[in-house]
C-alpha cells in the first residue's frame, strides 16, 4: 500500500451487496467516509435528489426550511460507483480542503466495499 491514491471511499461498518442495495433503494448513506491520508478521514452524506426532496419537503412540514449535514454530496443514485466517482472529482476540485479531516487511530477499522463495479451497472 505505499503507493496508495487518496482519496478512498470507506465505510465504518462492514459493506456488502446488501448494504449497497439498501443505500440506494433508500436515496441515502451517512455512513461512508472518505480516507484523505493514512489516518484522516472525512465523513460523508451521500442523498440522491429523490430523497433530497423527500426530506427537504419533511422538514418543511416540521416547521424547518433548510436541510444541511456536514460533508453532503448530492449524486444521481447512491450506489459505491457514483460515491466514488464523486468524491475523486471533488478531490480534484479540491472540495475537501475545506475539511478539518478527523484523525483516526491505526487501530481504527474502514471497511472498503466488496461490491463490483460490474455488478452495480445492471
Amino acid at each position: 500500500m505505499a503507493n496508495q491514491q487518496y482519496p478512498q471511499l470507506r465505510f465504518l461498518d462492514p459493506f456488502g451487496e446488501r448494504e449497497a442495495y439498501e443505500i440506494d433503494a433508500k436515496g441515502y448513506c451517512s455512513r461512508g467516509v472518505a480516507l484523505v491520508s493514512p489516518s484522516e478521514i472525512v465523513p460523508l452524506v451521500f442523498y440522491d435528489t429523490v430523497r433530497l426532496q423527500q426530506d427537504l419537503m419533511d422538514e418543511i412540514v416540521a416547521g424547518n426550511r433548510y436541510i444541511a449535514e456536514p460533508g453532503l454530496i448530492i449524486v444521481p443514485s447512491v450506489t459505491v460507483a457514483d460515491m466514488e466517482a464523486a468524491i475523486q472529482r471533488l478531490w480534484l476540485e479540491g472540495y475537501f480542503k475545506s475539511f478539518k479531516a478527523t484523525p483516526i487511530e491505526p487501530s481504527q477499522v474502514l471497511h472498503m466495499s466488496d461490491v463490483s463495479d460490474t455488478e452495480e451497472s445492471g
